[in-house]
């Protein structure tokens, strides 16, 4: 930093950004930066930790609690599973101080930090690359995924970690002592918010029609309505601009389905794995526990796969009601083409 100017008085510099500074130039003035973003001593730096929102904002929670009727206790709850849990070494969470100070200011929750800005860049570049957005979740990568700083060849992991759409959950030493770190959606602010951005991308839909869908579908699902809920993804498929619909793809249908099951609120785990196989999607409701199979082809050729992989055993004894569902898709309809559903007798 020789040629800085004001360099004789600098003592101590603090940078903060989306990416890397490159260290890698022989003749690079910024060749002496330290990382510390995966440093455990500095874990706690940006953000609040339990402690201190318990104790500055206790005022700001009282009067919430007041507002909405509800104990102290629900409130931390809630305010968790919309804030909390950014982290950068998997032990140590914290919540995010713009949404925090946004949420005691209005009074109510809302999609404070996503509304900052759209991930416009981050959006084309998973829809042009045709990246399989259910991995996102319990994703699991090396220390050396964070380390590239071209823009053009980094994963799309790391460049979601460094806006803050992704987080680390965990940090594990594996057999071949490298650091692991699985990586997931630190919040339901940045999860709904994201995928909901993804979701009208990917169909073509704006927000008023994507929240009248949204709330159909969710009334359907709590109802336990499997047949209209397909009817519903049936019309919306159909909806969707015929140009932006992916080939052959399985995966585009596969996604369009996850992002509607997450963002209305549904328990569904994609790419679920047995000892014997992966199935496309549990989707899981009060009562029961769907074993959902899709394919570019006939339902039965999806419900056949079900039950010759026995997908379903590993399900067996949670005490619910278990419906396999077979889903074809017709590619050149670019639609649910037929679908069978099977109770499994207990």
């Amino acid at each position: 930093m020789d040629q800085t100017p004001g360099h004789p008085y600098l003592r101590f510099v603090f940078i903060t950004g989306v990416s890397k500074f490159s260290k890698v130039s022989l003749f690079s003035d910024l060749n002496n930066l330290i990382d510390i973003t995966l440093s455990e001593g500095f874990s706690t730096l940006l953000g609040y930790t339990e402690a201190e929102l318990a104790h500055y904002f206790s005022p700001y929670m009282e009067q919430m609690v007041e507002k909405r009727g509800m104990s102290k206790d629900q409130l931390l709850e809630k305010i968790q599973k919309w804030y909390n849990s950014y982290s950068w070494d998997g032990k140590n969470f914290v919540y995010n101080p713009y949404s925090i100070l946004n949420l005691f200011n209005e009074n109510r929750f809302g999609n404070f930090w996503f509304s900052t800005g759209t991930p416009t860049f981050l959006v084309k570049l998973i829809k042009e690359k045709t990246i399989d957005i259910t991995r996102f979740e319990k994703l699991t990568v090396s220390s050396d995924s964070f380390d590239r700083f071209d823009i053009e060849t980094m994963e799309i992991s790391a460049l979601l970690f460094q806006t803050g759409y992704l987080t680390v959950k965990n940090v594990y030493i594996a057999r071949d002592d490298k650091e692991k770190f699985q990586l997931d959606y630190p919040n339901k602010e940045v999860r709904a918010s994201f995928l909901k951005v993804l979701f009208q991308e990917y169909s073509k839909r704006n927000t008023d029609r994507t929240n009248e869908i949204l709330d159909r579908m969710a009334d359907t699902l709590a109802e336990d309505n499997i047949d209209l809920l397909i009817e519903h993804f049936k019309s919306l498929f159909a909806s969707i601009p015929y140009n932006i619909f992916i080939g052959e793809r399985e995966a585009y249908y596969h996604t369009i389905i996850y992002f509607v099951l997450k963002l209305i609120g549904a328990e569904v785990r994609p790419e679920e794995e047995s000892n014997i196989g992966r199935l496309d999607a549990v989707l899981e409701t009060e009562n029961k526990i769907y074993i959902m199979e899709f394919k570019l082809g006939s339902g039965q050729e999806a419900l056949d796969q079900i039950k010759e992989m026995k997908y379903a055993e590993k399900y067996r004894l949670k005490g619910k009601e278990i419906v396999l569902a077979g889903i074809g898709f017709d590619s050149e309809k670019r639609n649910i083409d037929d679908y069978l559903l099977e109770n499994l007798d207990r």
